[in-house]
């Protein structure tokens, strides 16, 4: 009997020391929860907290820079469209080589063209809901990350210089205008109205030393060639004050009678065929009896200057009558 109370009293106590020793842990656990754990783990999470803003911040300043970088780049890409666009539907150019020049400036805005950054690193970044309750090693290891990312993307941002592709684009700009000017100057020269012709030729009558300007008629063409197939369909006559003719200064004959070595005419033709065809045809007399003198097809109307003048005034003259006749109205 007394065995059995003394063993049950070693069982209580036994028990009370397992309590006590428990209570003890317990407690020593609480206490550096409190003191230690729990400060260092919030700790912890407001320094990722701010890690991971400071993340966020770059990353939308460094996109922001992307965004403008694009948006340059865009502008220059379309306008090398739009060149290109005109190229091949804007239409013929008078001058050829507006479309050489105008392809060299599109080689010369592409060349240019610089590639927007990218990362070297993924973008995203863990969240703070994303880590387990004690993680503490865990989320100083993933703000260390974090650092590194927004240091490389600061540094980065420093490097990022946006293009300036003014010079490029005033090269394309210019192209561009100059092949459209050109482009309408074909359209202009191209089987012009015969009002268009005398009037262009009237504006620098003058300056040009014209004494006299008409306009062929059916009835006064002595060739009877004008609206013949493959023939002028106007044709504009000038008296020149540098030629001396017996007939015209006698009043022996007149201007239509007389034509072109009076001082100069202008033919317009239905096709630029029929132009050159006639050209050439001046060209084979050159150095004969009938020298036409000089001449030039302009669009699909040929220039003739009269052999009675010199040199010299022939290809000034010419000259002065292709600009008046390419000249753009503003």
């Amino acid at each position: 009997m007394k065995e059995q109370v003394n063993e049950k009293k070693t069982v209580s106590k036994k028990f009370i020391i397992a309590v006590i020793v428990s209570v003890v842990l317990v407690a020593s656990f609480i206490a550096v929860y409190f003191s230690y754990i729990k400060p260092e783990h919030e700790g912890a999470i407001v320094t990722y907290s701010k890690t991971v803003q400071e993340y966020t911040v770059a990353m939308s300043n460094f996109d922001a820079k992307c965004e403008q970088f694009q948006s340059v780049n865009s502008r220059l890409e379309n306008e090398i469209i739009d060149l290109q666009d005109i190229i091949t539907y804007g239409g013929e150019p008078y001058d050829k080589n507006m479309i050489v020049l105008a392809n060299d400036a599109i080689n010369q805005g592409k060349i240019a063209i610089k590639e927007v950054p990218v990362l070297d690193f993924e973008r995203g970044v863990k969240q703070v809901e994303e880590f387990f309750f004690l993680q503490v090693n865990a989320i100083k290891e993933e703000d260390s990350i974090v650092k590194e990312k927004t240091e490389k993307l600061n540094k980065l941002i420093e490097e990022i210089e946006i293009p300036d592709y003014s010079e490029v684009t005033t090269g394309i700009n210019t192209a561009q205008t100059n092949l459209e000017n050109s482009i309408r100057q074909l359209e202009q020269v191209t089987a012009p109205s015969e009002s268009f012709v005398l009037g262009r030729i009237m504006e620098i009558k003058d300056e040009a030393g014209m004494i006299d300007v008409i306009a062929l008629t059916e009835d006064t063409d002595p060739e009877n060639l004008i609206g013949k197939n493959g023939w002028y369909t106007s044709k504009i006559i000038f008296r020149h004050k540098d030629v001396k003719h017996y007939g015209l200064d006698n009043g022996l004959k007149t201007l239509a009678e007389i034509g072109n070595p009076a001082g100069g005419c202008v033919e317009t033709y239905a096709t630029v065929v029929d132009a050159e065809r006639r050209n050439q045809e001046l060209t084979d007399m050159e150095g004969t009896v009938r020298s036409p003198g000089a001449h030039f097809v302009c669009g699909t109307m040929v220039v003739r200057i009269s052999e009675d003048m010199k040199t010299s005034t022939q290809n000034i003259l010419l000259e002065m009558i292709i600009d008046a006749l390419l000249r753009l109205e503003e």
